[in-house]
């Protein structure tokens, strides 16, 4: 009976190393699309879900482009993320300029000590 546990053990073991690989390896991909599509990983937290959908489908957009010519809808689309992106990434600089604006000097010099 000891044995039967034994492989038992075992094989939950086997389970678990593999999937931990098989994350290990799909956090890895994910790694490289982010370096792919010119995304710093250190910037992640800053990055909102509009802006990662619109820069996925701009990666999308520009994979079609070196097979093809993109038609009319995918230039439009195209134009249309691509204004989205600056207008989020417009935001999120007024947003942080906004909070600096409401602090005194010593709580930006705070800020810059940490």
């Amino acid at each position: 009976m000891d044995n039967l546990l034994d492989m038992e053990d075992q094989f939950r073991e086997k389970v678990f190393l593999d999937e931990i690989e098989r994350l290990k390896s799909e956090v890895t991909r994910l790694k490289l699309a982010l370096k792919e599509a010119g995304v710093d990983e250190d910037a992640l937290s800053d990055i909102t879900d509009e802006e990662i959908i619109c820069i996925q489908q701009i990666s999308r957009l520009k994979d079609y482009s070196i097979d093809r010519e993109l038609d009319t809808d995918e230039v439009k689309r195209f134009d249309v993320l691509h204004k989205n992106l600056k207008l989020i990434r417009g935001n999120r600089s007024s947003i942080k300029g906004d909070r600096v604006k409401g602090m005194t000097t010593e709580e930006l010099i705070k800020q810059l000590k940490v």
